[in-house]
């Protein structure tokens, strides 16, 4: 990344948390007006639902123009096509974040499908090259995207291609008999590697952020490589490539036992690692694998019907932060441990905006048409109170 883009960034960093600090009440506006006049944004980004409907916009473009092209020049001809438009959509990058466009998401599309054309015309170019060989040329597609998504993630920055280059790193490893051993060194060096540099401030944002997705990938392959359900069906030994598989090979009852122990550990100890470093992305991972050790488990010890385990899972995480926020609540000065049930340095209306959502997302279709109708027709229709009624106040 350039100096200017890295120093945008860290502005923009240091001006969102202040407003951040503004709307939880640790500062004023007088604090945050200053903030702003020592880190001034030349430009301000658009809100997300702008920047979402620019980049869908720009993306409809894109295709347009691609398909033009297709239609007016040959189909046979793809590859070169994808070749020549990917190396527009990289210059059309260049020139968007050149010129200081805040980020509207135009940028954004460009950069996205530079690398997925990219890698289009490389696909078919390698594939009228290699003819004979089609494990050689899919092991060279699957450096070639990597390698496009590092590059990406080294230029422009979005975490995003960081962890798309690990995973087709991790993909090609899996080409080679040892891919599961591979998947498991991997995985480990790139969250030893990471680590150390999640919270270094010499380095831009997205840097940071960009680590922070090779550690997730790291554990995750970790966790695909140990685990028992993995390791029966030999799910990385390639069984898509239409070549003698290990699925279903009985493996030896102590590498069996170390998977069955690992499947129910790893998880614990990513959770573990997301509560003591305060990381909500590590901590989310966590939760996401216990879940999936719970259905592995399922899979071998049939203790309840899968629709039972996924439902007492959905309870038992809706019911431990309630759990957890009651005791941290009834903590001395609400405090446990470095841990609090106060929002900390957190806006109100974004704490409304989650709670509105899961509100909406509660009130499903089917819940609502099945509500029964009374005796004769008559429906109760409430008239509602002037002042919201309940206990309500008006700051929600």
């Amino acid at each position: 990344m350039k100096t200017a883009w890295i120093e945008a960034e860290r502005i923009a960093e240091v001006c969102r948390a202040a407003e951040s600090w503004r709307d939880a009440g640790a500062i004023d506006q007088a604090t945050l007006e200053e903030v702003e006049r020592l880190y001034p944004e030349e430009k301000r980004p658009p809100g997300a639902v702008w920047r979402a409907l620019v980049f869908f916009f720009v993306t409809v473009a894109i295709w347009g123009v691609f398909g033009m092209i297709l239609v007016f020049d040959s189909a046979k001809f793809i590859g070169e096509v994808a070749l020549v438009v990917g190396a527009g959509l990289v210059l059309a990058t260049e020139g968007l974040l050149y010129v200081r466009i805040p980020k509207n998401g135009a940028s954004a599309a460009t950069a996205f499908w530079s690398v997925a054309f990219l890698a289009l015309g490389l696909t078919f170019a390698l594939d009228e090259a290699h003819t004979g060989d089609s494990m050689l040329r899919e092991r060279l597609v699957l450096l070639a995207a990597a390698g496009l998504c590092a590059a990406a993630a080294r230029r422009w920055g979005p975490p995003l291609y960081a962890f798309l280059a690990a995973v087709e790193l991790f993909f090609f490893l899996a080409t080679f008999p040892a891919g599961r051993i591979l998947w498991l060194g991997l995985g480990a060096a790139l969250v030893v590697f990471a680590a150390p540099r999640l919270d270094r401030a010499s380095l831009a944002p997205s840097y940071r952020g960009s680590f922070l997705a090779l550690a997730v990938a790291g554990l995750l392959a970790i966790y695909a490589a140990v685990n028992t359900f993995s390791l029966d069906h030999g799910l990385l030994e390639m069984k898509f490539a239409r070549e003698a598989t290990e699925a279903n090979v009985p493996q030896p009852l102590a590498l069996r036992l170390l998977s069955a122990v690992a499947t129910g550990l790893v998880p614990l100890v990513i959770v573990a690692w997301g509560i003591r470093s305060r990381r909500t992305l590590v901590l989310d991972t966590g939760i996401l694998l216990t879940a999936v050790s719970l259905v592995t488990l399922r899979a071998y010890v049939h203790i309840a019907p899968l629709e039972g385990i996924l439902s007492a899972g959905d309870a038992l995480l809706v019911a431990t932060p309630l759990l957890v926020r009651r005791a941290l609540a009834r903590a001395p000065e609400k405090e446990l441990s470095g841990f609090t049930a106060e929002p900390l340095f957190e806006s109100e209306k974004r704490q409304q905006a989650l709670q509105m959502a899961a509100a909406v997302a509660s009130f499903s279709p089917a819940a609502a048409r099945g509500t029964p109708e009374p005796a004769g027709g008559s429906r109760f229709e409430g008239g509602g109170g002037d002042s919201g009624g309940g206990g309500a106040s008006d700051s929600y």
